[in-house]
């Protein structure tokens, strides 16, 4: 997990959960595609009508605030943890299934017994 004051921190690989303070996001344009592997929140001071409207702008995950419980905070990193490893089996059975799937294509293709092209 990485809260960010170094907008390029934000583009590394090794930093799969990301910070954003209000004031920062207020301060930098964003690339949101290079983003597009994180799971990134945004830190507000106090619970307010535009908070998710700043999330859903940049297609963030979730935010927080100042007056969330500590146990409402660990709940949402949490979730972010599990959406990244459900992302990241989903991306391996996805490879499997490709993988898979050309095998079927070359048995198709190619008679097993005789190795001649159907």
């Amino acid at each position: 997990m990485l809260i960010v004051n170094k907008l390029k921190k934000a583009y590394l690989k090794q930093n799969p959960i990301i910070i954003f303070s209000q004031g920062f996001l207020q301060r930098r344009k964003l690339d949101i595609n290079r983003l597009a592997d994180k799971i990134c929140f945004v830190h507000f001071s106090k619970e307010d009508k535009h908070n998710a409207k700043l999330v859903k702008k940049y297609n963030f995950f979730d935010y927080f605030t100042d007056e969330d419980s500590k146990e409402r905070i660990v709940l949402k990193l949490n979730c972010a943890q599990k959406f990244i490893a459900f992302k990241q089996k989903f991306q391996a059975l996805q490879e499997s299934l490709l993988e898979k799937e050309k095998k079927i294509q070359k048995i198709t293709l190619v008679d097993p017994l005789t190795g001649c092209h159907n």
